[in-house]
């Protein structure tokens, strides 16, 4: 196995490849289906860079002593990373 030298992300390179091999498909509705999966790999790509972002800014916060969960309360990004976990029962 060889190493893989492509820089690019992973989602974005599996999007390009969906994309390359989705040139010539004769059905539509295959073409469509992989046009999907392509776009919505790089919305998923787009969504977690965000949230990284936010992630890293709040913890670059001078707010020592907090916890994660209590510097994503100083942010709307961060009480809607908050109220999500919370839905999904990850969180109290």
């Amino acid at each position: 196995m060889t190493a893989n030298t492509n820089t690019q992300p992973d989602a974005l390179r599996l999007a390009d490849l969906i994309d390359q091999y989705n040139t010539g498909v004769c059905s539509q509705a295959i073409y469509e289906d992989y046009a999907r999966a392509a776009a919505e790999l790089r919305r998923l790509h787009a969504e977690c860079e965000a949230l990284r972002s936010v992630v890293d800014r709040l913890l670059s916060m001078d707010v020592r002593g907090y916890t994660l969960a209590d510097r994503l309360q100083f942010t709307t990004a961060g009480r809607s990373i908050l109220d999500a976990a919370r839905a999904a029962g990850e969180m109290q």
